[in-house]
């Protein structure tokens, strides 16, 4: 998949995955602190040397300058190497090797301040700073400055002794001319000239002598090293920082999971809705349908018809019907490219909104495979389409009053799907399924189908070639774009196919916020991970409870025949959620024993009858032939009822004990 940035884009990403980028942060940085807040803590230690002596001084010369930054990084190197840190552990015993100690020690030149700065780590503080300062005074050793220390010395000695010569000399000098101020002789007077003469040439010896070696003690090499600042044990660890370890690796984090993210994005192949759109995956954009509240009546244009979702219903219809001008579209399709894509509910809001504009309305369950648009009615699916094209012609008219049933909408009526047949495709193939279309017209205005997903089975092209205009559901973040595309293309390529365009389902809200209930999710979503994992686990412990005698299906009590939730469902052709919300409600009759509904088998023998116009006394055969997997397209004549015949019922799955239980019971 290609991407364009867009802001829109970002937006949407970000709401769609803030919860991987809140979990990849708060795990790294949760991570990174705990680890962190484990390591033992690091102390250090600096020891700072002055290379060559140019601050001394009193004229320096720029050329040493240069000179000393350079000798400070060979010295800088040269603490880390074998000599220095061999003979640091040789001269304090240190139980580590060589190398050991090299990769504790840290150096830094400041060219600017003639500096060099060793530092050494350790988890001991004292040990840090006896480190540091025994690598700079072994560093120091080992340079040319250890050895010109003696010579100076000699130097200092020398010029200290020549002073004490120059003073003593001076003394002498002081000392003559006092006493020839009181010689009267003239060869006292000569005598004396010529020794304060010996002493003037003398001191003046004394002073060259003196000058010679100051100048030889004032020429300072740059190759010196001296210690001037050594190291001191630290109070505060420099490592380990929780908070900061734990900062950077949130950021880090952060990043991967955006990385993620991307990632996601460019092989996603979903369809997202991002608003102003005028054509889905290459199809015309007929309208969207709001994601609204997932309550037991799913027709939100009876429910709430003054709701924005309800108002997108309606400009779908009207959208449909002006399609092509001049073209009326009385038989409707609507289909999808896979499952779960709430072709369904559409198909039923759709009807509803049709009638609600006045027009006779008939919603058709052709989906076989999986019907439930009774469902989004409340009403059961006993008697409908397959057995309709299964019937004989003397029985078609007689069938189709009964299977026709009026919903809670005004001027709509269902034709449930009835029982699955076994083969589908060859009862929409069947040159009945014209003839009930044609007859379905003379009474209603418009017909709205419901089919099967285009890519899982051939059902929704036969319908396509039947109706007026075809309408295909995608739904937002939950269709593929590649399925779409290849449903699109199956229906365009199929002659007799009028493809309208499709119809975007499960649009947020977002805008209209204030006029929806403050919990929004889809119509048609995927069954949950719990329930799945429940599923799953009562399917494990069904035969345990089979077994010990648990999960019957029926219970004798006071002379009344009790079905179970999952059998009466099963009669009734509606799921055990339906069920159990009819038993609550008092549409069903029935008692509850512990946490288990269980059915009056009289009244649901009622039910049926006024459902159907059975036989008290054979709706039970029925069931006990279905039960067998007695089938027949042609239905069956319920006893008790000669001429009258019953609705055809294809084998479904049913549990074996039912039929072990009623053999041995026999009828009620």
């Amino acid at each position: 998949m290609s991407m364009t940035f867009s802001w829109r884009l970002v937006w949407r990403l970000v709401k769609q995955w803030w919860w991987l980028l809140v979990v990849g942060a708060v795990l790294a940085g949760g991570t990174g602190y705990y680890f962190a807040s484990k390591k033992p803590n690091i102390y250090a230690a600096r020891t700072t040397l002055m290379v060559g002596a140019n601050i001394r001084n009193p004229d320096p010369n720029s050329r040493d300058f240069g000179l000393t930054v350079t000798l400070a990084q060979i010295y800088g190197e040269m603490a880390k190497r074998r000599p220095i840190t061999q003979a640091v552990v040789d001269r304090l015993d240190l139980p580590m090797e060589w190398w050991d100690l090299a990769g504790r020690i840290e150096t830094r030149v400041n060219p600017t301040a003639q500096l060099l700065e060793i530092t050494v780590f350790d988890t001991d503080p004292q040990v840090a700073a006896l480190l540091a300062n025994a690598v700079a005074e072994e560093l120091v050793r080992q340079s040319p400055a250890s050895q010109e220390g003696v010579e100076r010395d000699f130097v200092l000695k020398e010029l200290n002794d020549t002073q004490a010569k120059i003073e003593e000399a001076q003394a002498q000098i002081d000392q003559l001319r006092d006493k020839m101020l009181g010689m009267t002789s003239a060869v006292e007077l000569s005598e004396a000239q010529a020794r304060l003469a010996e002493l003037e040439q003398l001191k003046s010896n004394y002073r060259a002598d003196y000058v010679r070696l100051a100048n030889l003690l004032n020429t300072q090499s740059p190759n010196t090293l001296t210690i001037m600042e050594p190291a001191s044990p630290s109070r505060r660890p420099i490592a380990p920082n929780p908070k900061k370890s734990a900062a950077i690796a949130a950021v880090a984090g952060l990043i991967l999971a955006v990385g993620a993210v991307i990632l996601l994005e460019f092989f996603d192949d979903t369809i997202y809705w991002y608003g102003e759109q005028e054509s889905i995956v290459g199809a015309r954009l007929l309208g969207t349908i709001g994601r609204f509240p997932a309550k037991s009546d799913k027709v939100i244009v009876r429910r709430a018809p003054r709701s924005p979702a309800a108002e997108m219903v309606r400009q779908l219809r009207s959208k449909i019907l002006l399609a092509q001008p001049g073209r009326t579209f009385r038989t409707l399709l609507v289909t999808s490219a896979a499952p779960q894509d709430g072709k369904t509910v559409a198909v039923a809001n759709l009807g509803a909104a049709m009638a609600s504009a006045g027009m006779r309305t008939v919603v058709v369950d052709a989906d076989f495979r999986a019907p439930s648009l009774h469902e989004s009615f409340d009403l059961p699916n006993v008697l409908g389409l397959a057995e309709l094209l299964s019937a004989g012609r003397d029985e078609y008219q007689a069938l189709l009053d009964k299977a026709l049933l009026e919903t809670n909408v005004e001027r709509l009526t269902l034709l449930p799907a009835g029982r699955p047949p076994l083969d589908p495709t060859m009862l929409l193939t069947s040159p009945r399924f014209p003839e009930l279309l044609d007859l379905l017209l003379e009474r209603f205005d418009a017909i709205v189908m419901d089919s099967p997903p285009v890519l899982l089975a051939p059902d929704a092209v036969i319908l396509a070639t039947r109706a007026d205009g075809t309408v295909m559901v995608v739904s937002a973040e939950h269709t593929s774009r590649q399925a779409a595309r290849r449903a699109i293309k199956v229906l365009r390529d199929q002659e007799g196919v009028n493809f309208l365009g499709v119809v975007v389902n499960r649009i947020p809200l977002h805008h209209y916020a204030y006029y929806l209930p403050p919990q929004v999710t889809g119509e048609a979503a995927a069954v949950s991970l719990p329930r799945r994992v429940w599923r799953r686990l009562t399917g494990f412990l069904k035969p345990i409870r089979r077994r010990l005698g648990l999960g019957r299906e029926r219970i004798h009590e006071d002379g009344r025949v009790l079905l179970s939730l999952a059998e009466a469902a099963h009669l009734l052709g509606v799921r055990k959620e339906t069920a159990r919300r009819w038993c609550a409600s008092g549409r069903l009759p029935a008692v509850k024993r512990g946490l288990r509904w269980w059915v009056e088998e009289e009244a649901l023998q009622a039910m049926l009858n006024v459902q159907l116009g059975w036989d008290p006394d054979g709706w039970r055969q029925v069931v006990r032939e279905q039960a067998r997997g007695v089938t027949g397209h042609r239905g069956a004549e319920a006893p008790g009822q000669p001429g009258d015949a019953a609705p055809a019922m294809e084998p479904v799955a049913v549990d074996s004990n039912l039929v072990r239980e009623e053999d041995a019971d026999g009828p009620a």
